[in-house]
């Protein structure tokens, strides 16, 4: 399989907002503000401690997915929150979520992480499925959030 998988730099800022754009219109996101999306791509690449990886298929950019540092005082240790996860529709079925998971998870062990996680909608059972199936596990917590 042609892919390469690589860290975003601020040249990709452009496709990485179209990708984004794709992925808060599959999750029902009517409040799509690109330049809101351009500032948070400009703060992740800039950032230290907070990485976007792309993944190509053939050349073409088919995915992409960032990674948050956290610390954890029960892990006693770095942690990672994957976030913004989205493959292409036309480049589903091809294993590149996989792929580009099992990247982010090495990249996590290098960085001695002790944890990686990430937030799903609880409606959406392929992503269940998927994350399932690359031993994730579910939790009982309940996700709340306050605009501020």
């Amino acid at each position: 399989m042609d892919i390469k998988i690589r860290q975003a730099n601020k040249n990709d800022i452009p496709i990485l907002i179209k990708l984004h754009i794709k992925l808060l219109d599959f999750e029902g996101v009517r409040e799509i503000n690109e330049e809101n999306i351009n500032w948070a791509f400009q703060k992740i690449i800039n950032s230290e401690n907070s990485y976007i990886f792309l993944i190509e298929h053939a050349g073409n950019i088919a995915g992409m997915c960032s990674l948050h540092t956290l610390i954890s005082s029960i892990e006693g240790g770095f942690c990672g929150l994957i976030e913004d996860f989205y493959i292409d529709e036309k480049y589903r079925k091809l294993g590149l979520g996989q792929a580009l998971v099992e990247n982010i998870e090495e990249f996590c062990k290098v960085k001695d992480y002790k944890r990686i996680q990430l937030l799903c909608r609880s409606n959406n059972a392929n992503a269940i499925k998927f994350y399932e199936k690359l031993d994730f596990n579910g939790t009982d917590m309940v996700f709340f959030y306050k605009r501020l």
